[in-house]
Formats: structure tokens, C-alpha cells, sequence
């Protein structure tokens, strides 16, 4: 099965193709199909939430705070534990990597600004900063980092929206990621690209600006700012106004 998210619902499709399955009428920015047949959705401000792979109504394992991103569960071998991630909008440095139980809240802060980790068979956690990914020797049981981290790859691609650096790794080892093209993230700017290639960057400040829409009539531009308040704001770019 390959599991994604759709018109606002989790849904799951055979992977020999075929029509797809509502899992839950819920979705978010991110998810895990865990070896107990259990989908932990990552919804950003709505906690982290489960359900059943054979569908049903989600339940939530991980409460809420206001103001606090949740995101990027991982279950863990024992498929009883699992990592996640949660912190303020745009404030990456202060993000925490959490160790918990499903069954019961015994959270534990084990890594201090990533915004993405997972645990390796070999025993180490590998985690995001942004653009940089490290790894670190970690241990199940006390729940503790065992050594120094140390770098495996720079300048991965790195997307606002869900901070999310663009990388997977499976089950026997292997790294993938997406090398960063350019400037990415915090101190963008926005720009329109003509059909025949010509780019003019608008004038509006450098932000923190992700997931740009084009109104219908072309003269407006909706985007997101994940900054303190996470808001949506539009931009008029004949003005220079927001």
C-alpha cells in the first residue's frame, strides 16, 4: 500500500494500483504506517493522532498545546514507542525531538533543535537542522544520546511549510535527499516567471515566505508565513503592499 493525504482525508491505494481507500477524514503534513498497522498523523497544531490502517475515526495520542507545531512521528522498532517533533513556528533552534510511549505519556526530550529525526537499525539517531543532517549513537532504553553527533550530509533541501528537509532512509542503511538549488527558506523573496523564462522579483520584503497562490484574476498573491503568529497574508504586488 502507499498512504497519502487528499482533500482532507488519509487515504491508502494497493500499490499494484487500483481505487483508492479512505483511511480517516483527517489529514496533515506528515505520517508513519507503523509495524502494528497503526497511521500516526503529524497535524501541526492538532497534536499527533492514530488510526487504524483499516480505517476508523483517529484518536489523539498527543494533546495540543496552543502555538506549538507536532509533527514528524516515527514509530520505533518495538512499534510501542515513537519520536516526534514539536516547537514554535520559526523558532527551529528552540524545537525538541520527543521520545514517548503510545500507551502512555512519558515524554522525554531527547534531542534539542531538530526538526526531523529517525532511529537507525545501527543505532543512532539521524536528524535534521534545516539544510544539515547528523547523526548521533542513541540508546532505546535510557533514552539518551551515547556519543557526539556528527555530520552526514549539507545543503539537503529544506522546505517551510511542515520544516521539512527533503531526505528518507530505509530500512538497510541507504540515505537519499534532495541537494538545495539555491536559496531556500527564511530570507526569500518572491519573484514571477513570464513563459518565456524572464524573472522579476516583486517588491515586497525579504520574508519567510512558502506555498505562494496566484489569485484568479493574477493580480493578487496569497502566501504563508510560518513566523510567530503562522499566518497567511496577502500580497499586492503592483503596490508593494501586504
Amino acid at each position: 500500500w502507499v498512504g497519502f493525504f487528499a482533500g482532507g482525508q488519509t487515504k491508502k491505494m494497493p500499490l499494484a494500483g487500483g481505487t483508492p481507500v479512505m483511511v480517516c477524514a483527517k489529514d496533515g503534513f506528515d505520517a508513519n504506517w507503523g509495524p502494528n498497522d497503526t497511521i500516526l498523523i503529524g497535524t501541526a497544531f492538532s497534536g499527533i493522532l492514530a488510526v487504524s490502517a483499516q480505517g476508523g475515526t483517529p484518536s489523539v495520542v498527543v494533546a495540543p498545546q496552543p502555538g506549538i507545531l507536532y509533527l514528524k512521528p516515527r514509530f520505533l522498532p518495538d512499534g510501542k514507542t515513537f519520536l516526534y517533533v514539536r516547537g514554535k513556528p520559526g523558532s527551529f533552534d528552540e524545537w525538541e525531538g520527543v521520545m514517548r510511549s503510545f500507551e502512555k505519556d512519558d515524554s522525554t526530550v531527547v534531542l534539542r533543535g531538530p526538526n526531523q529525526l529517525m532511529y537507525t537499525a545501527t543505532g543512532h539517531l539521524v536528524y535534521a537542522r534545516l539544510s544539515e543532517l547528523l547523526a548521533v549513537p542513541f540508546d532505546l532504553v535510557s533514552r539518551r544520546a551515547t556519543g557526539n553527533p556528527v555530520r552526514v550530509a549539507e545543503n539537503v533541501d529544506y522546505t517551510n511549510a511542515g520544516g521539512t528537509s527533503q531526505f528518507a532512509l530505509s530500512d538497510t542503511g541507504t540515505l537519499v535527499y534532495l541537494a538545495a538549488q539555491g536559496t531556500r527558506g527564511l530570507k526569500t523573496r518572491l519573484a514571477a516567471v513570464d513563459r518565456a523564462g524572464k524573472v522579476t522579483v516583486l517588491p515586497l520584503d525579504v520574508r519567510d515566505y512558502s506555498d505562494p497562490k496566484i489569485s484568479p484574476d493574477g493580480r493578487l498573491v496569497a502566501a504563508h508565513l510560518p513566523e510567530a503568529q503562522n499566518d497567511v497574508w496577502v500580497a499586492d504586488a503592483a503596490r508593494g503592499t501586504m
